[in-house]
């Protein structure tokens, strides 16, 4: 809003998508891809439908660290924690595999531990990296393409 108030109405375009029967799932993808691509300078949040990785100001994590001081979670909270982690593969650590894609086929770039390592080494939000892992979808960066995957390809295959 201080940006709007500053430049005025003339200085942003307003984009309007409309996609019919579209699911909430197909709104957020399109969302991140949007995300992704442009990196829109006044969108604070990285990740569609999620504030992770909003940037607080100091002041802000001042007052939430005093807010929490000395309160510690109850065992139903644990146990709630606990709950949810059942079955989140990351907390598994479970390998996941980067390849390049090119005419010739598949190769191995790396193997990261988990896709908390990949999402902080390639700087792409996890919820953006798991959409291609779950539709075995390619994606670009650099110039190259790139697949992720769960399974170890051993050898090349052709495209």
């Amino acid at each position: 809003m201080k940006a709007l108030a500053k430049y005025g109405f003339s200085s942003f375009t307003l984009v309007l998508v409309f996609i019919p029967n579209a699911t909430k799932e197909d709104v957020l993808a399109l969302e991140q891809e949007v995300l992704d691509t442009l990196n829109p300078e006044y969108n604070i949040c990285p990740t569609a439908a999620s504030s992770a990785g909003t940037k607080l100001t100091d002041e802000h994590k001042s007052k939430i660290a005093a807010a929490r001081k000395g309160q510690k979670a109850s065992e139903s909270a644990k146990a709630k924690i606990a709950e949810a982690q059942k079955g989140n593969k990351n907390a598994k650590r479970i390998p996941v595999n980067l390849y390049t894609v090119s005419p010739e086929g598949l190769e191995l770039v790396a193997t990261f531990t988990d896709m908390y390592r990949l999402s902080e080494t390639l700087n792409i939000p996890r919820p953006t990296l798991y959409l291609y892992l779950q539709g075995k979808l390619f994606f670009q960066r650099d110039g190259k393409t790139y697949l992720i995957s769960r399974e170890l390809v051993l050898k090349p295959f052709p495209l």
